[in-house]
């Protein structure tokens, strides 16, 4: 590629009309002259800002992760701010009876509440987002979460453990692999 050169990018809704500038070592400056925008377009800015599309920009080399994002600890006061979370994997804890819950939801409200039957002094919360396309293996995460968990704390279904520090998972199902 020798001087400036024009060319079309290939998102879907938008036109844009780019030049591009080769620079040292490889590396390409682009900079847009053009651009056409319709209805779509926000939509679909929104969708790689949250990189709902990875190879759409970066093609195989990508290194993703299975979460897309992870929370601190929450006090229950705070549930109200995260009730809009979806395809989670959330831990509850109550600090007190030293309990840790680990479930699966769709949208967090709509499966977390106070005075859950399973830890109904829940205090603490916290959650990891599962990155939209491992959304259908949001079971499995959960089922290993729960065990990985199982197999360093003490749990209800008295599993070998490691039985390290005070907490005890609640979880009752509590899948072998026998």
């Amino acid at each position: 590629m020798r001087g400036h050169t024009k060319t079309r990018t290939k998102l879907p809704s938008a036109m844009e009309m780019v030049v591009l500038t080769p620079k040292e070592n490889g590396q390409i400056e682009l900079e847009v002259f053009f651009r056409i925008r319709d209805e779509w377009t926000p939509f679909l800015e929104r969708l790689i800002e949250n990189n709902v599309f990875p190879w759409l920009m970066w093609g195989q080399r990508t290194k993703e992760h299975l979460y897309q994002r992870s929370t601190s600890w929450c006090s229950r006061s705070e549930l109200s701010k995260h009730l809009d979370a979806e395809m989670v994997i959330y831990y509850l804890a109550d600090t007190k009876a030293q309990e840790l819950y680990v479930g699966r939801a769709n949208r967090l409200g709509d499966r977390v509440r106070p005075g859950r039957p399973e830890i109904p002094g829940w205090d603490k919360f916290r959650y990891d987002i599962v990155r939209p396309q491992y959304a259908h293996l949001l079971d499995r995460i959960e089922e290993n979460t729960i065990r990985a968990f199982a197999s360093v704390i003490k749990n209800k279904r008295a599993l070998s453990s490691l039985q390290l520090g005070e907490y005890a998972l609640v979880n009752r199902d509590i899948r072998r692999l026998d």
